[in-house]
This record gives structure tokens, sequence and C-alpha cells, in this order.
């Protein structure tokens, strides 16, 4: 793939996620110019972006939003009733969302997966109808959950370090669509109720949404264990930056997270992975486990 077919998919995966009939920023440029370019409007912005990574350094017109005022309820003279937008560049929209993923100074992905667990709620209310139909059947459901919602909800999740609190966050999702598909239940006092975890994932039968995530990550160290050496990837990868570790028990690291889940699936990922059959064979018994 030439340097202009790769510019032309990246640019076009960024600017189609931009919504239309949106307010424009400080220029009146709306998001159907960027969508509809072409191009040579992404070559240009595509170097442009490339430029403020080069000398990291955000234009100042990019920093200037238009604060508009919109009016909530009550007394419209008592400025507590109004909440404030602001109107950005969309091209500064790009540029934030280049990289797939929210970063922050603390290399904390609780905001990423809070992030993705709303884009997940927003791809199942997509499927809400489908979901509650009498006329589908429990399996077709499940089947149009699993092709839709998991893959939303962990895209480009495969490097994450996930607190506990983070996978019982994942984990609560994927139960809450999962009560919307198999509905209430009948007690002893022939009484309605929601169904308890247990049940759920009885009914389901199914890997659970830790499992894919846990056997993705696997199925990531493999292909990184794999690389060559020269590859850049694999070059920071195994970089140790030199600096002083804050105060404090040391944070748990990718690396330690893939030797847990290895030593759990009972595997020596490190001389394994290097046999592609067999990993694919040990990454499928992963998910398996994982998702019990």
């Amino acid at each position: 793939m030439d340097e202009n077919e790769w510019v032309k998919m990246s640019y076009c995966e960024n600017f189609s996620g931009l919504k239309n009939n949106k307010a424009s920023g400080i220029y009146g440029i709306p998001n159907e110019f960027f969508k509809t370019g072409g191009l040579e409007a992404w070559e240009a912005i595509h170097n442009l972006v490339a430029e403020i990574w080069r000398q990291e350094e955000l234009l100042s017109e990019w920093r200037t939003a238009i604060i508009c005022p919109i009016h909530k309820n009550c007394d419209k003279l008592d400025c507590q009733n109004y909440r404030g937008i602001s109107l950005l560049f969309s091209t500064y929209k790009v540029l934030s969302g280049y990289l797939g993923t929210l970063i922050n100074k603390d290399n904390v992905v609780s905001a990423e997966i809070e992030h993705r667990i709303n884009q997940g709620n927003d791809a199942s209310f997509a499927l809400l109808r489908l979901l509650k139909s009498r006329s589908l059947s429990r399996s077709t459901k499940i089947m149009r959950f699993k092709t839709v919602v998991p893959p939303v909800v962990l895209y480009r999740c495969e490097t994450c370090t996930l607190s506990m609190t983070d996978e019982e966050r994942l984990a609560v999702f994927e139960r809450r669509v999962l009560r919307r598909i198999f509905g209430p239940v009948k007690d002893g006092t022939n009484s309605w109720c929601i169904r308890h975890n247990q049940l759920v994932y009885s009914l389901y039968a199914e890997p659970n949404i830790i499992g894919h995530l846990k056997a993705s990550r696997l199925r990531w160290a493999g292909h990184l264990q794999r690389l060559d050496n020269a590859r850049v990837t694999k070059r920071l990868y195994d970089s140790k930056p030199m600096v002083s570790r804050r105060v404090g028990r040391p944070r748990i690291t990718w690396e330690q997270d893939i030797d847990d889940d290895a030593r759990q699936a009972r595997s020596k990922w490190r001389s394994t992975t290097m046999d592609r059959e067999v990993w694919r064979q040990i990454v499928a018994e992963a998910r398996a486990h994982f998702g019990l």
C-alpha cells in the first residue's frame, strides 16, 4: 500500500466519524466539507497534523472556541439555568482522535473504558428493538449481540492494563445487555424479577467479555513476540525507560498482566509463541477458561 492510499484510508476513517449538521467552529467550515473533501484535502490535513506532531505545538487558532450558552429550564434571566457548549474547529477533533484512544498523563485507561462502554451503549440501543423482539429466537439475538457490541467495546483493547474495577465495569455492562435479551423471570412468589449473574451466564453459555479481552491480549502478545527485533514496535516493547518511579506500590504493567494470564492458562508464553498453530490453540483455550 502506497502513502496516498494509506492517507486516504486513515483520514477517511477519522472524518467519517464526524457528525453531519453540526455547528462549525471559529472558521465556519462544517464537518461535511472534511468528509467529502477528497484525497487532496486529506493529504493537506495529514501534512498539517504531522507538522504539529513534529513541532509539539498546537496552532493558536485551534485553542480558540466559540462558547454558546444554551438555556436548560426555569428562569431565562438566571445565568445558572444555562449550560455552555464550546464549538471547536473540526480538524482539532481529528487530531485529538487520531490515536483512536484516550491517553492521559497518568497512563490510566479508566476514562478510555468509560468511553468504550458509552460506545457499546450506543451500539446496544441501536439493536434494542431486535434484542427485545419476541419474533426473534434467543440464539439469533445472541448472535447479533456478539457480532456488534463486544467488538465496539473491545476495539484496540489488546494493549490495555485494566484494574479490577475496570474489569467489573465491563462485566456489568455486558450483563446489562444480556438481561435485555433474556428478559425477567418469575420467582417463587410469582413476581417478576431480574435474573442473577450466574443464571445470566448459564443462559449465555459463551465466554464473557473479560475472557475475550484477555484472549485478545494474549494473541497480541504472541504477535509482538514474533516480530523482528528491528521493528519499531518490538524495539519500544524491549526498551526500558530510565526514569525514577513514583512513590508507592509499582503499578501493574501490561507484561505482568500477560504473565498472569499465561500462568492461569498454564502456558510458558515466551517460548510457545513462535509456533503459530500451538499459540492459536492456547489462545482459544484461554478464551474459554477466562470466560467462565
